[in-house]
């Protein structure tokens, strides 16, 4: 994302930005029914998937075997991908 947006916008991605996007959906419904919170429209079961899909990138940085880890890449690549 940050490679893309660089060549996008010619300039650097903040991390606290890219955070802050990352878990947009999740920030709002953590707060939501608290005073003066907006209202938003999210594709919850996008926003579940990309989740997933950076916890098993993460877990794959940490080197930390995930059961099944396989069965959902090939789920992501053939409905989510296409392929």
């Amino acid at each position: 994302m940050r490679v893309s947006h660089e060549l996008l916008y010619r300039k650097q991605l903040q991390p606290k930005v890219f955070i802050a996007d990352e878990n947009r959906i999740r920030n709002a419904l953590k707060h939501f029914g608290e005073n003066d919170t907006p209202t938003f429209s999210a594709n919850l079961e996008d926003a579940a998937c990309w989740m997933l899909v950076r916890a098993c990138e993460n877990s794959k940085r940490l080197e930390i075997e995930i059961a099944r880890f396989s069965d959902f890449d090939n789920w992501f690549f053939e409905h989510v991908v296409g392929i």
